[in-house]
């Protein structure tokens, strides 16, 4: 079965806004096609084996073409449901990164710029805003500092133990 590498439409994402090679969306939209198309080969094949089989003229190379259309539907099933779930999880990281800052990766909805005639205030950033790329360092230093510690304990109770 050949690949279709065309966009099949543009996606609205509420993730940035990002290329149609590594939108989630675009790239589930494009394997539809392909899955129907998979889909279509799967019944045809099968439909060919049962009635095939009810007169008894099933061949081998009937059967190893209908696994490799089910091969083919697994394959595009795994890559769509592999696209769903990244588009699923890079939406939200982006609602929760906005509970930290409305800035957060919000290029489509940026407010208008200040009219300041003083260049310094328009070049720093406002303050108490934690950018979700800062929130994760954190979220990540956080969970490391707490593994170390919990191996730093376990050792401790092993060292107990064996006295």
């Amino acid at each position: 079965m050949a690949t279709n590498n065309n966009t099949v439409g543009t996606a609205i994402s509420v993730t940035q806004p990002q290329s149609a090679d590594t939108d989630p969306l675009v790239k589930y939209q494009t394997l539809l096609p392909i899955l129907k198309e998979s889909v279509t080969n799967l019944i045809k094949h099968t439909i060919y084996i049962l009635q095939s089989t009810t007169i008894g003229q099933c061949r081998q190379t009937d059967i190893q073409m209908l696994n490799k259309c089910v091969e083919d539907f697994n394959n595009i099933s795994n890559q769509i449901h592999h696209w769903l779930n990244l588009a699923d999880t890079t939406v939200a990281h982006y609602l929760i990164g906005c509970e930290f800052s409305n800035e957060v990766t919000s290029t489509f909805n940026m407010p208008p710029a200040p009219n300041n005639t003083n260049p310094a205030e328009t070049n720093t950033p406002p303050k108490n805003i934690l950018f979700y790329s800062e929130y994760l360092t954190n979220a990540k230093n956080q969970v490391k500092a707490t593994q170390d510690l919990r191996n730093m304990l376990i050792d401790f109770a092993d060292e107990l133990a064996c006295e």
